[in-house]
């Protein structure tokens, strides 16, 4: 089965290509991202963060039910409160390289959503 995911930028395009697909490709699904919007933002490395960093990650992920919850604002997405705390912080390397040690299966319990579109994406493809 072919699916094709419309993703807003590099961000969305490389999550699809490095996390995703090698996912889907175990179920004989086969996805293709497509980008509708290109972002500019640069591509930078990120420091190790220390302690105080991941205690102010950490109080701000459980002030949530989940990660989906966090992304309530433009000003306060998820990528914008990491990069208040951690400047050299890229969404673009960095999330996709955060997403790749969590795993598919981790997201997915943390993120009802996501799960929810995954499990969708599944059985279209038992249906075949």
């Amino acid at each position: 089965m072919r699916l094709f995911i419309l993703c807003e930028g590099l961000t969305e395009d490389r999550f699809v290509k490095e996390i995703l697909c090698p996912y889907l490709q175990s179920l004989n699904i086969f996805a293709i991202p497509i980008i509708f919007k290109q972002s500019g933002q640069l591509i930078k490395n990120i420091k190790k963060a220390d302690d105080n960093a991941v205690i102010a990650l950490e109080r701000i992920r459980s002030g949530f039910p989940s990660p989906e919850h966090i992304n309530d604002s433009e000003d306060t997405a998820p990528s914008k409160r990491i990069k208040r705390i951690l400047p050299e912080y890229s969404k673009t390397l960095n999330g996709i390289e955060i997403a790749k040690r969590i795993g598919v299966d981790r997201i997915a319990e943390e993120c009802r959503h996501f799960k929810a579109w995954l499990d969708g994406i599944k059985a279209l493809a038992m249906e075949r």
